[in-house]
């Protein structure tokens, strides 16, 4: 996905399911410079195994917006899984390049 001025690229990626290998994450780039990326954001393997993604992307200026998601998530009384929509909001500023959780 590109900013709108094209300045600016961000990828979210998913780990190969089925070969084990990648990273479940998003990806920015340096402003202008669209082949110097830099991970943001990484699930871990426990996150996405309770079926976390990331979602809900988009830029206003340099500044990027994106939810990490879960429709389900594993309830240890029952052991099994509660649907729910559990949501954490990001912004990451691409010139500061600092990550924040919003509330």
């Amino acid at each position: 996905m590109w900013s709108s001025d094209n300045k600016l690229l961000a990828i979210v990626s998913e780990p190969d399911w089925f070969g084990g290998g990648g990273t479940n994450g998003i990806f920015v780039s340096e402003y202008g410079k669209p082949e110097n990326l830099r991970l943001v954001l990484e699930l871990d393997n426990n996150e996405s195994l309770d079926g976390r993604i990331i979602g809900k992307v988009h830029f206003e200026d340099r500044k990027l917006f994106f939810s990490v998601v879960s429709e389900r998530d594993w309830n240890l009384e029952t052991g099994q899984y509660d649907t729910i929509e559990n949501v954490r909001d990001y912004e990451y500023d691409a010139e500061s390049e600092i990550l924040k959780l919003l509330d």
